[in-house]
């Protein structure tokens, strides 16, 4: 089921995205506050997201920058929501990210039309995007003392044959005193095969506590899994985050 996030100033204005959208096969997340839908577009990756935008308002439009910045939400789809017409303003938009937008008032039915045609240039840009790929692993530091590996893509088809040359006897060496996180936000749906893998890869680190940011995975790795019991399990990177920064100030 595909998510839509709606981040809009006016509460009117969801309420009639909320209603246009009530039988769709869509799960919908609302909210007038910016900083409220960052943390959960974090942790959940919508494959799109409706931006009230006004150009006096600044606060939705930081949040768009900040997801476009964002390797894992960047390729989300970006639909701006106007109060009027307004060339030059459509323009920067544009320019920022929004893939497309519609003005108010609007029709149901155009409304919905813009949403799939959307929707479906996002996923056929993904699934581009994914095959185009020449490296489905990532890793880095974004802070001292902690090493993330990012998983970009589905599990067995593309993460699989790329973790030897990764996960060598060189990185455990590197890393011996490093918190490892694994970051599984990107893969889009978690099969049965693939949560073999991810647990196969914790057990690859032994008796070390990895931890794993699972956002919209979270739910199938408690119910699913025993991983809680040898990994810490978060929705964020941010979660990770402020217990990684406690844990150095108890040092």
């Amino acid at each position: 089921m595909q998510l839509i996030l709606v981040i809009s100033p006016d509460p009117q204005s969801i309420e009639k995205i909320e209603y246009y959208l009530t039988g769709k096969r869509l799960r919908i997340v609302s909210t007038t506050q910016p900083s409220k839908g960052l943390v959960y577009a974090k942790s959940s990756i919508p494959d799109l997201v409706i931006l009230g935008l006004e150009s006096g308002n600044k606060e939705v439009r930081e949040a768009l920058a900040i997801l476009k910045k964002d390797p894992i939400t960047q390729n989300s789809a970006f639909l701006g929501i106007y109060k009027k017409k307004d060339d030059s303003f459509e323009n920067q938009m544009k320019w920022d990210g929004v893939d497309d937008y519609i003005i108010e008032p609007f029709q149901k039915a155009d409304f919905l039309f813009k949403i799939q045609t959307v929707l479906d240039q996002a996923n056929s840009n993904k699934t581009k995007s994914i095959a185009q790929r020449k490296n489905h692993i990532s890793t880095d530091y974004p802070i001292p003392g902690m090493t993330r590996i990012t998983f970009h893509s589905g599990l067995k088809k593309y993460v699989a044959p790329e973790l030897k040359n990764t996960l060598t006897k060189e990185f455990f060496l590197a890393n011996l005193n490093s918190s490892i996180c694994i970051d599984i936000r990107d893969i889009p749906e978690i099969t049965s095969e693939e949560i073999e893998i991810l647990v196969t890869v914790v057990k690859l680190f032994g008796k070390k506590r990895i931890n794993i940011v699972a956002g919209k995975n979270l739910g199938i790795l408690l119910t699913e899994t025993e991983l809680a019991d040898t990994s810490n399990l978060f929705m964020s990177p941010e979660e990770y985050e402020e217990l990684f920064n406690k844990k150095i100030l108890e040092n």
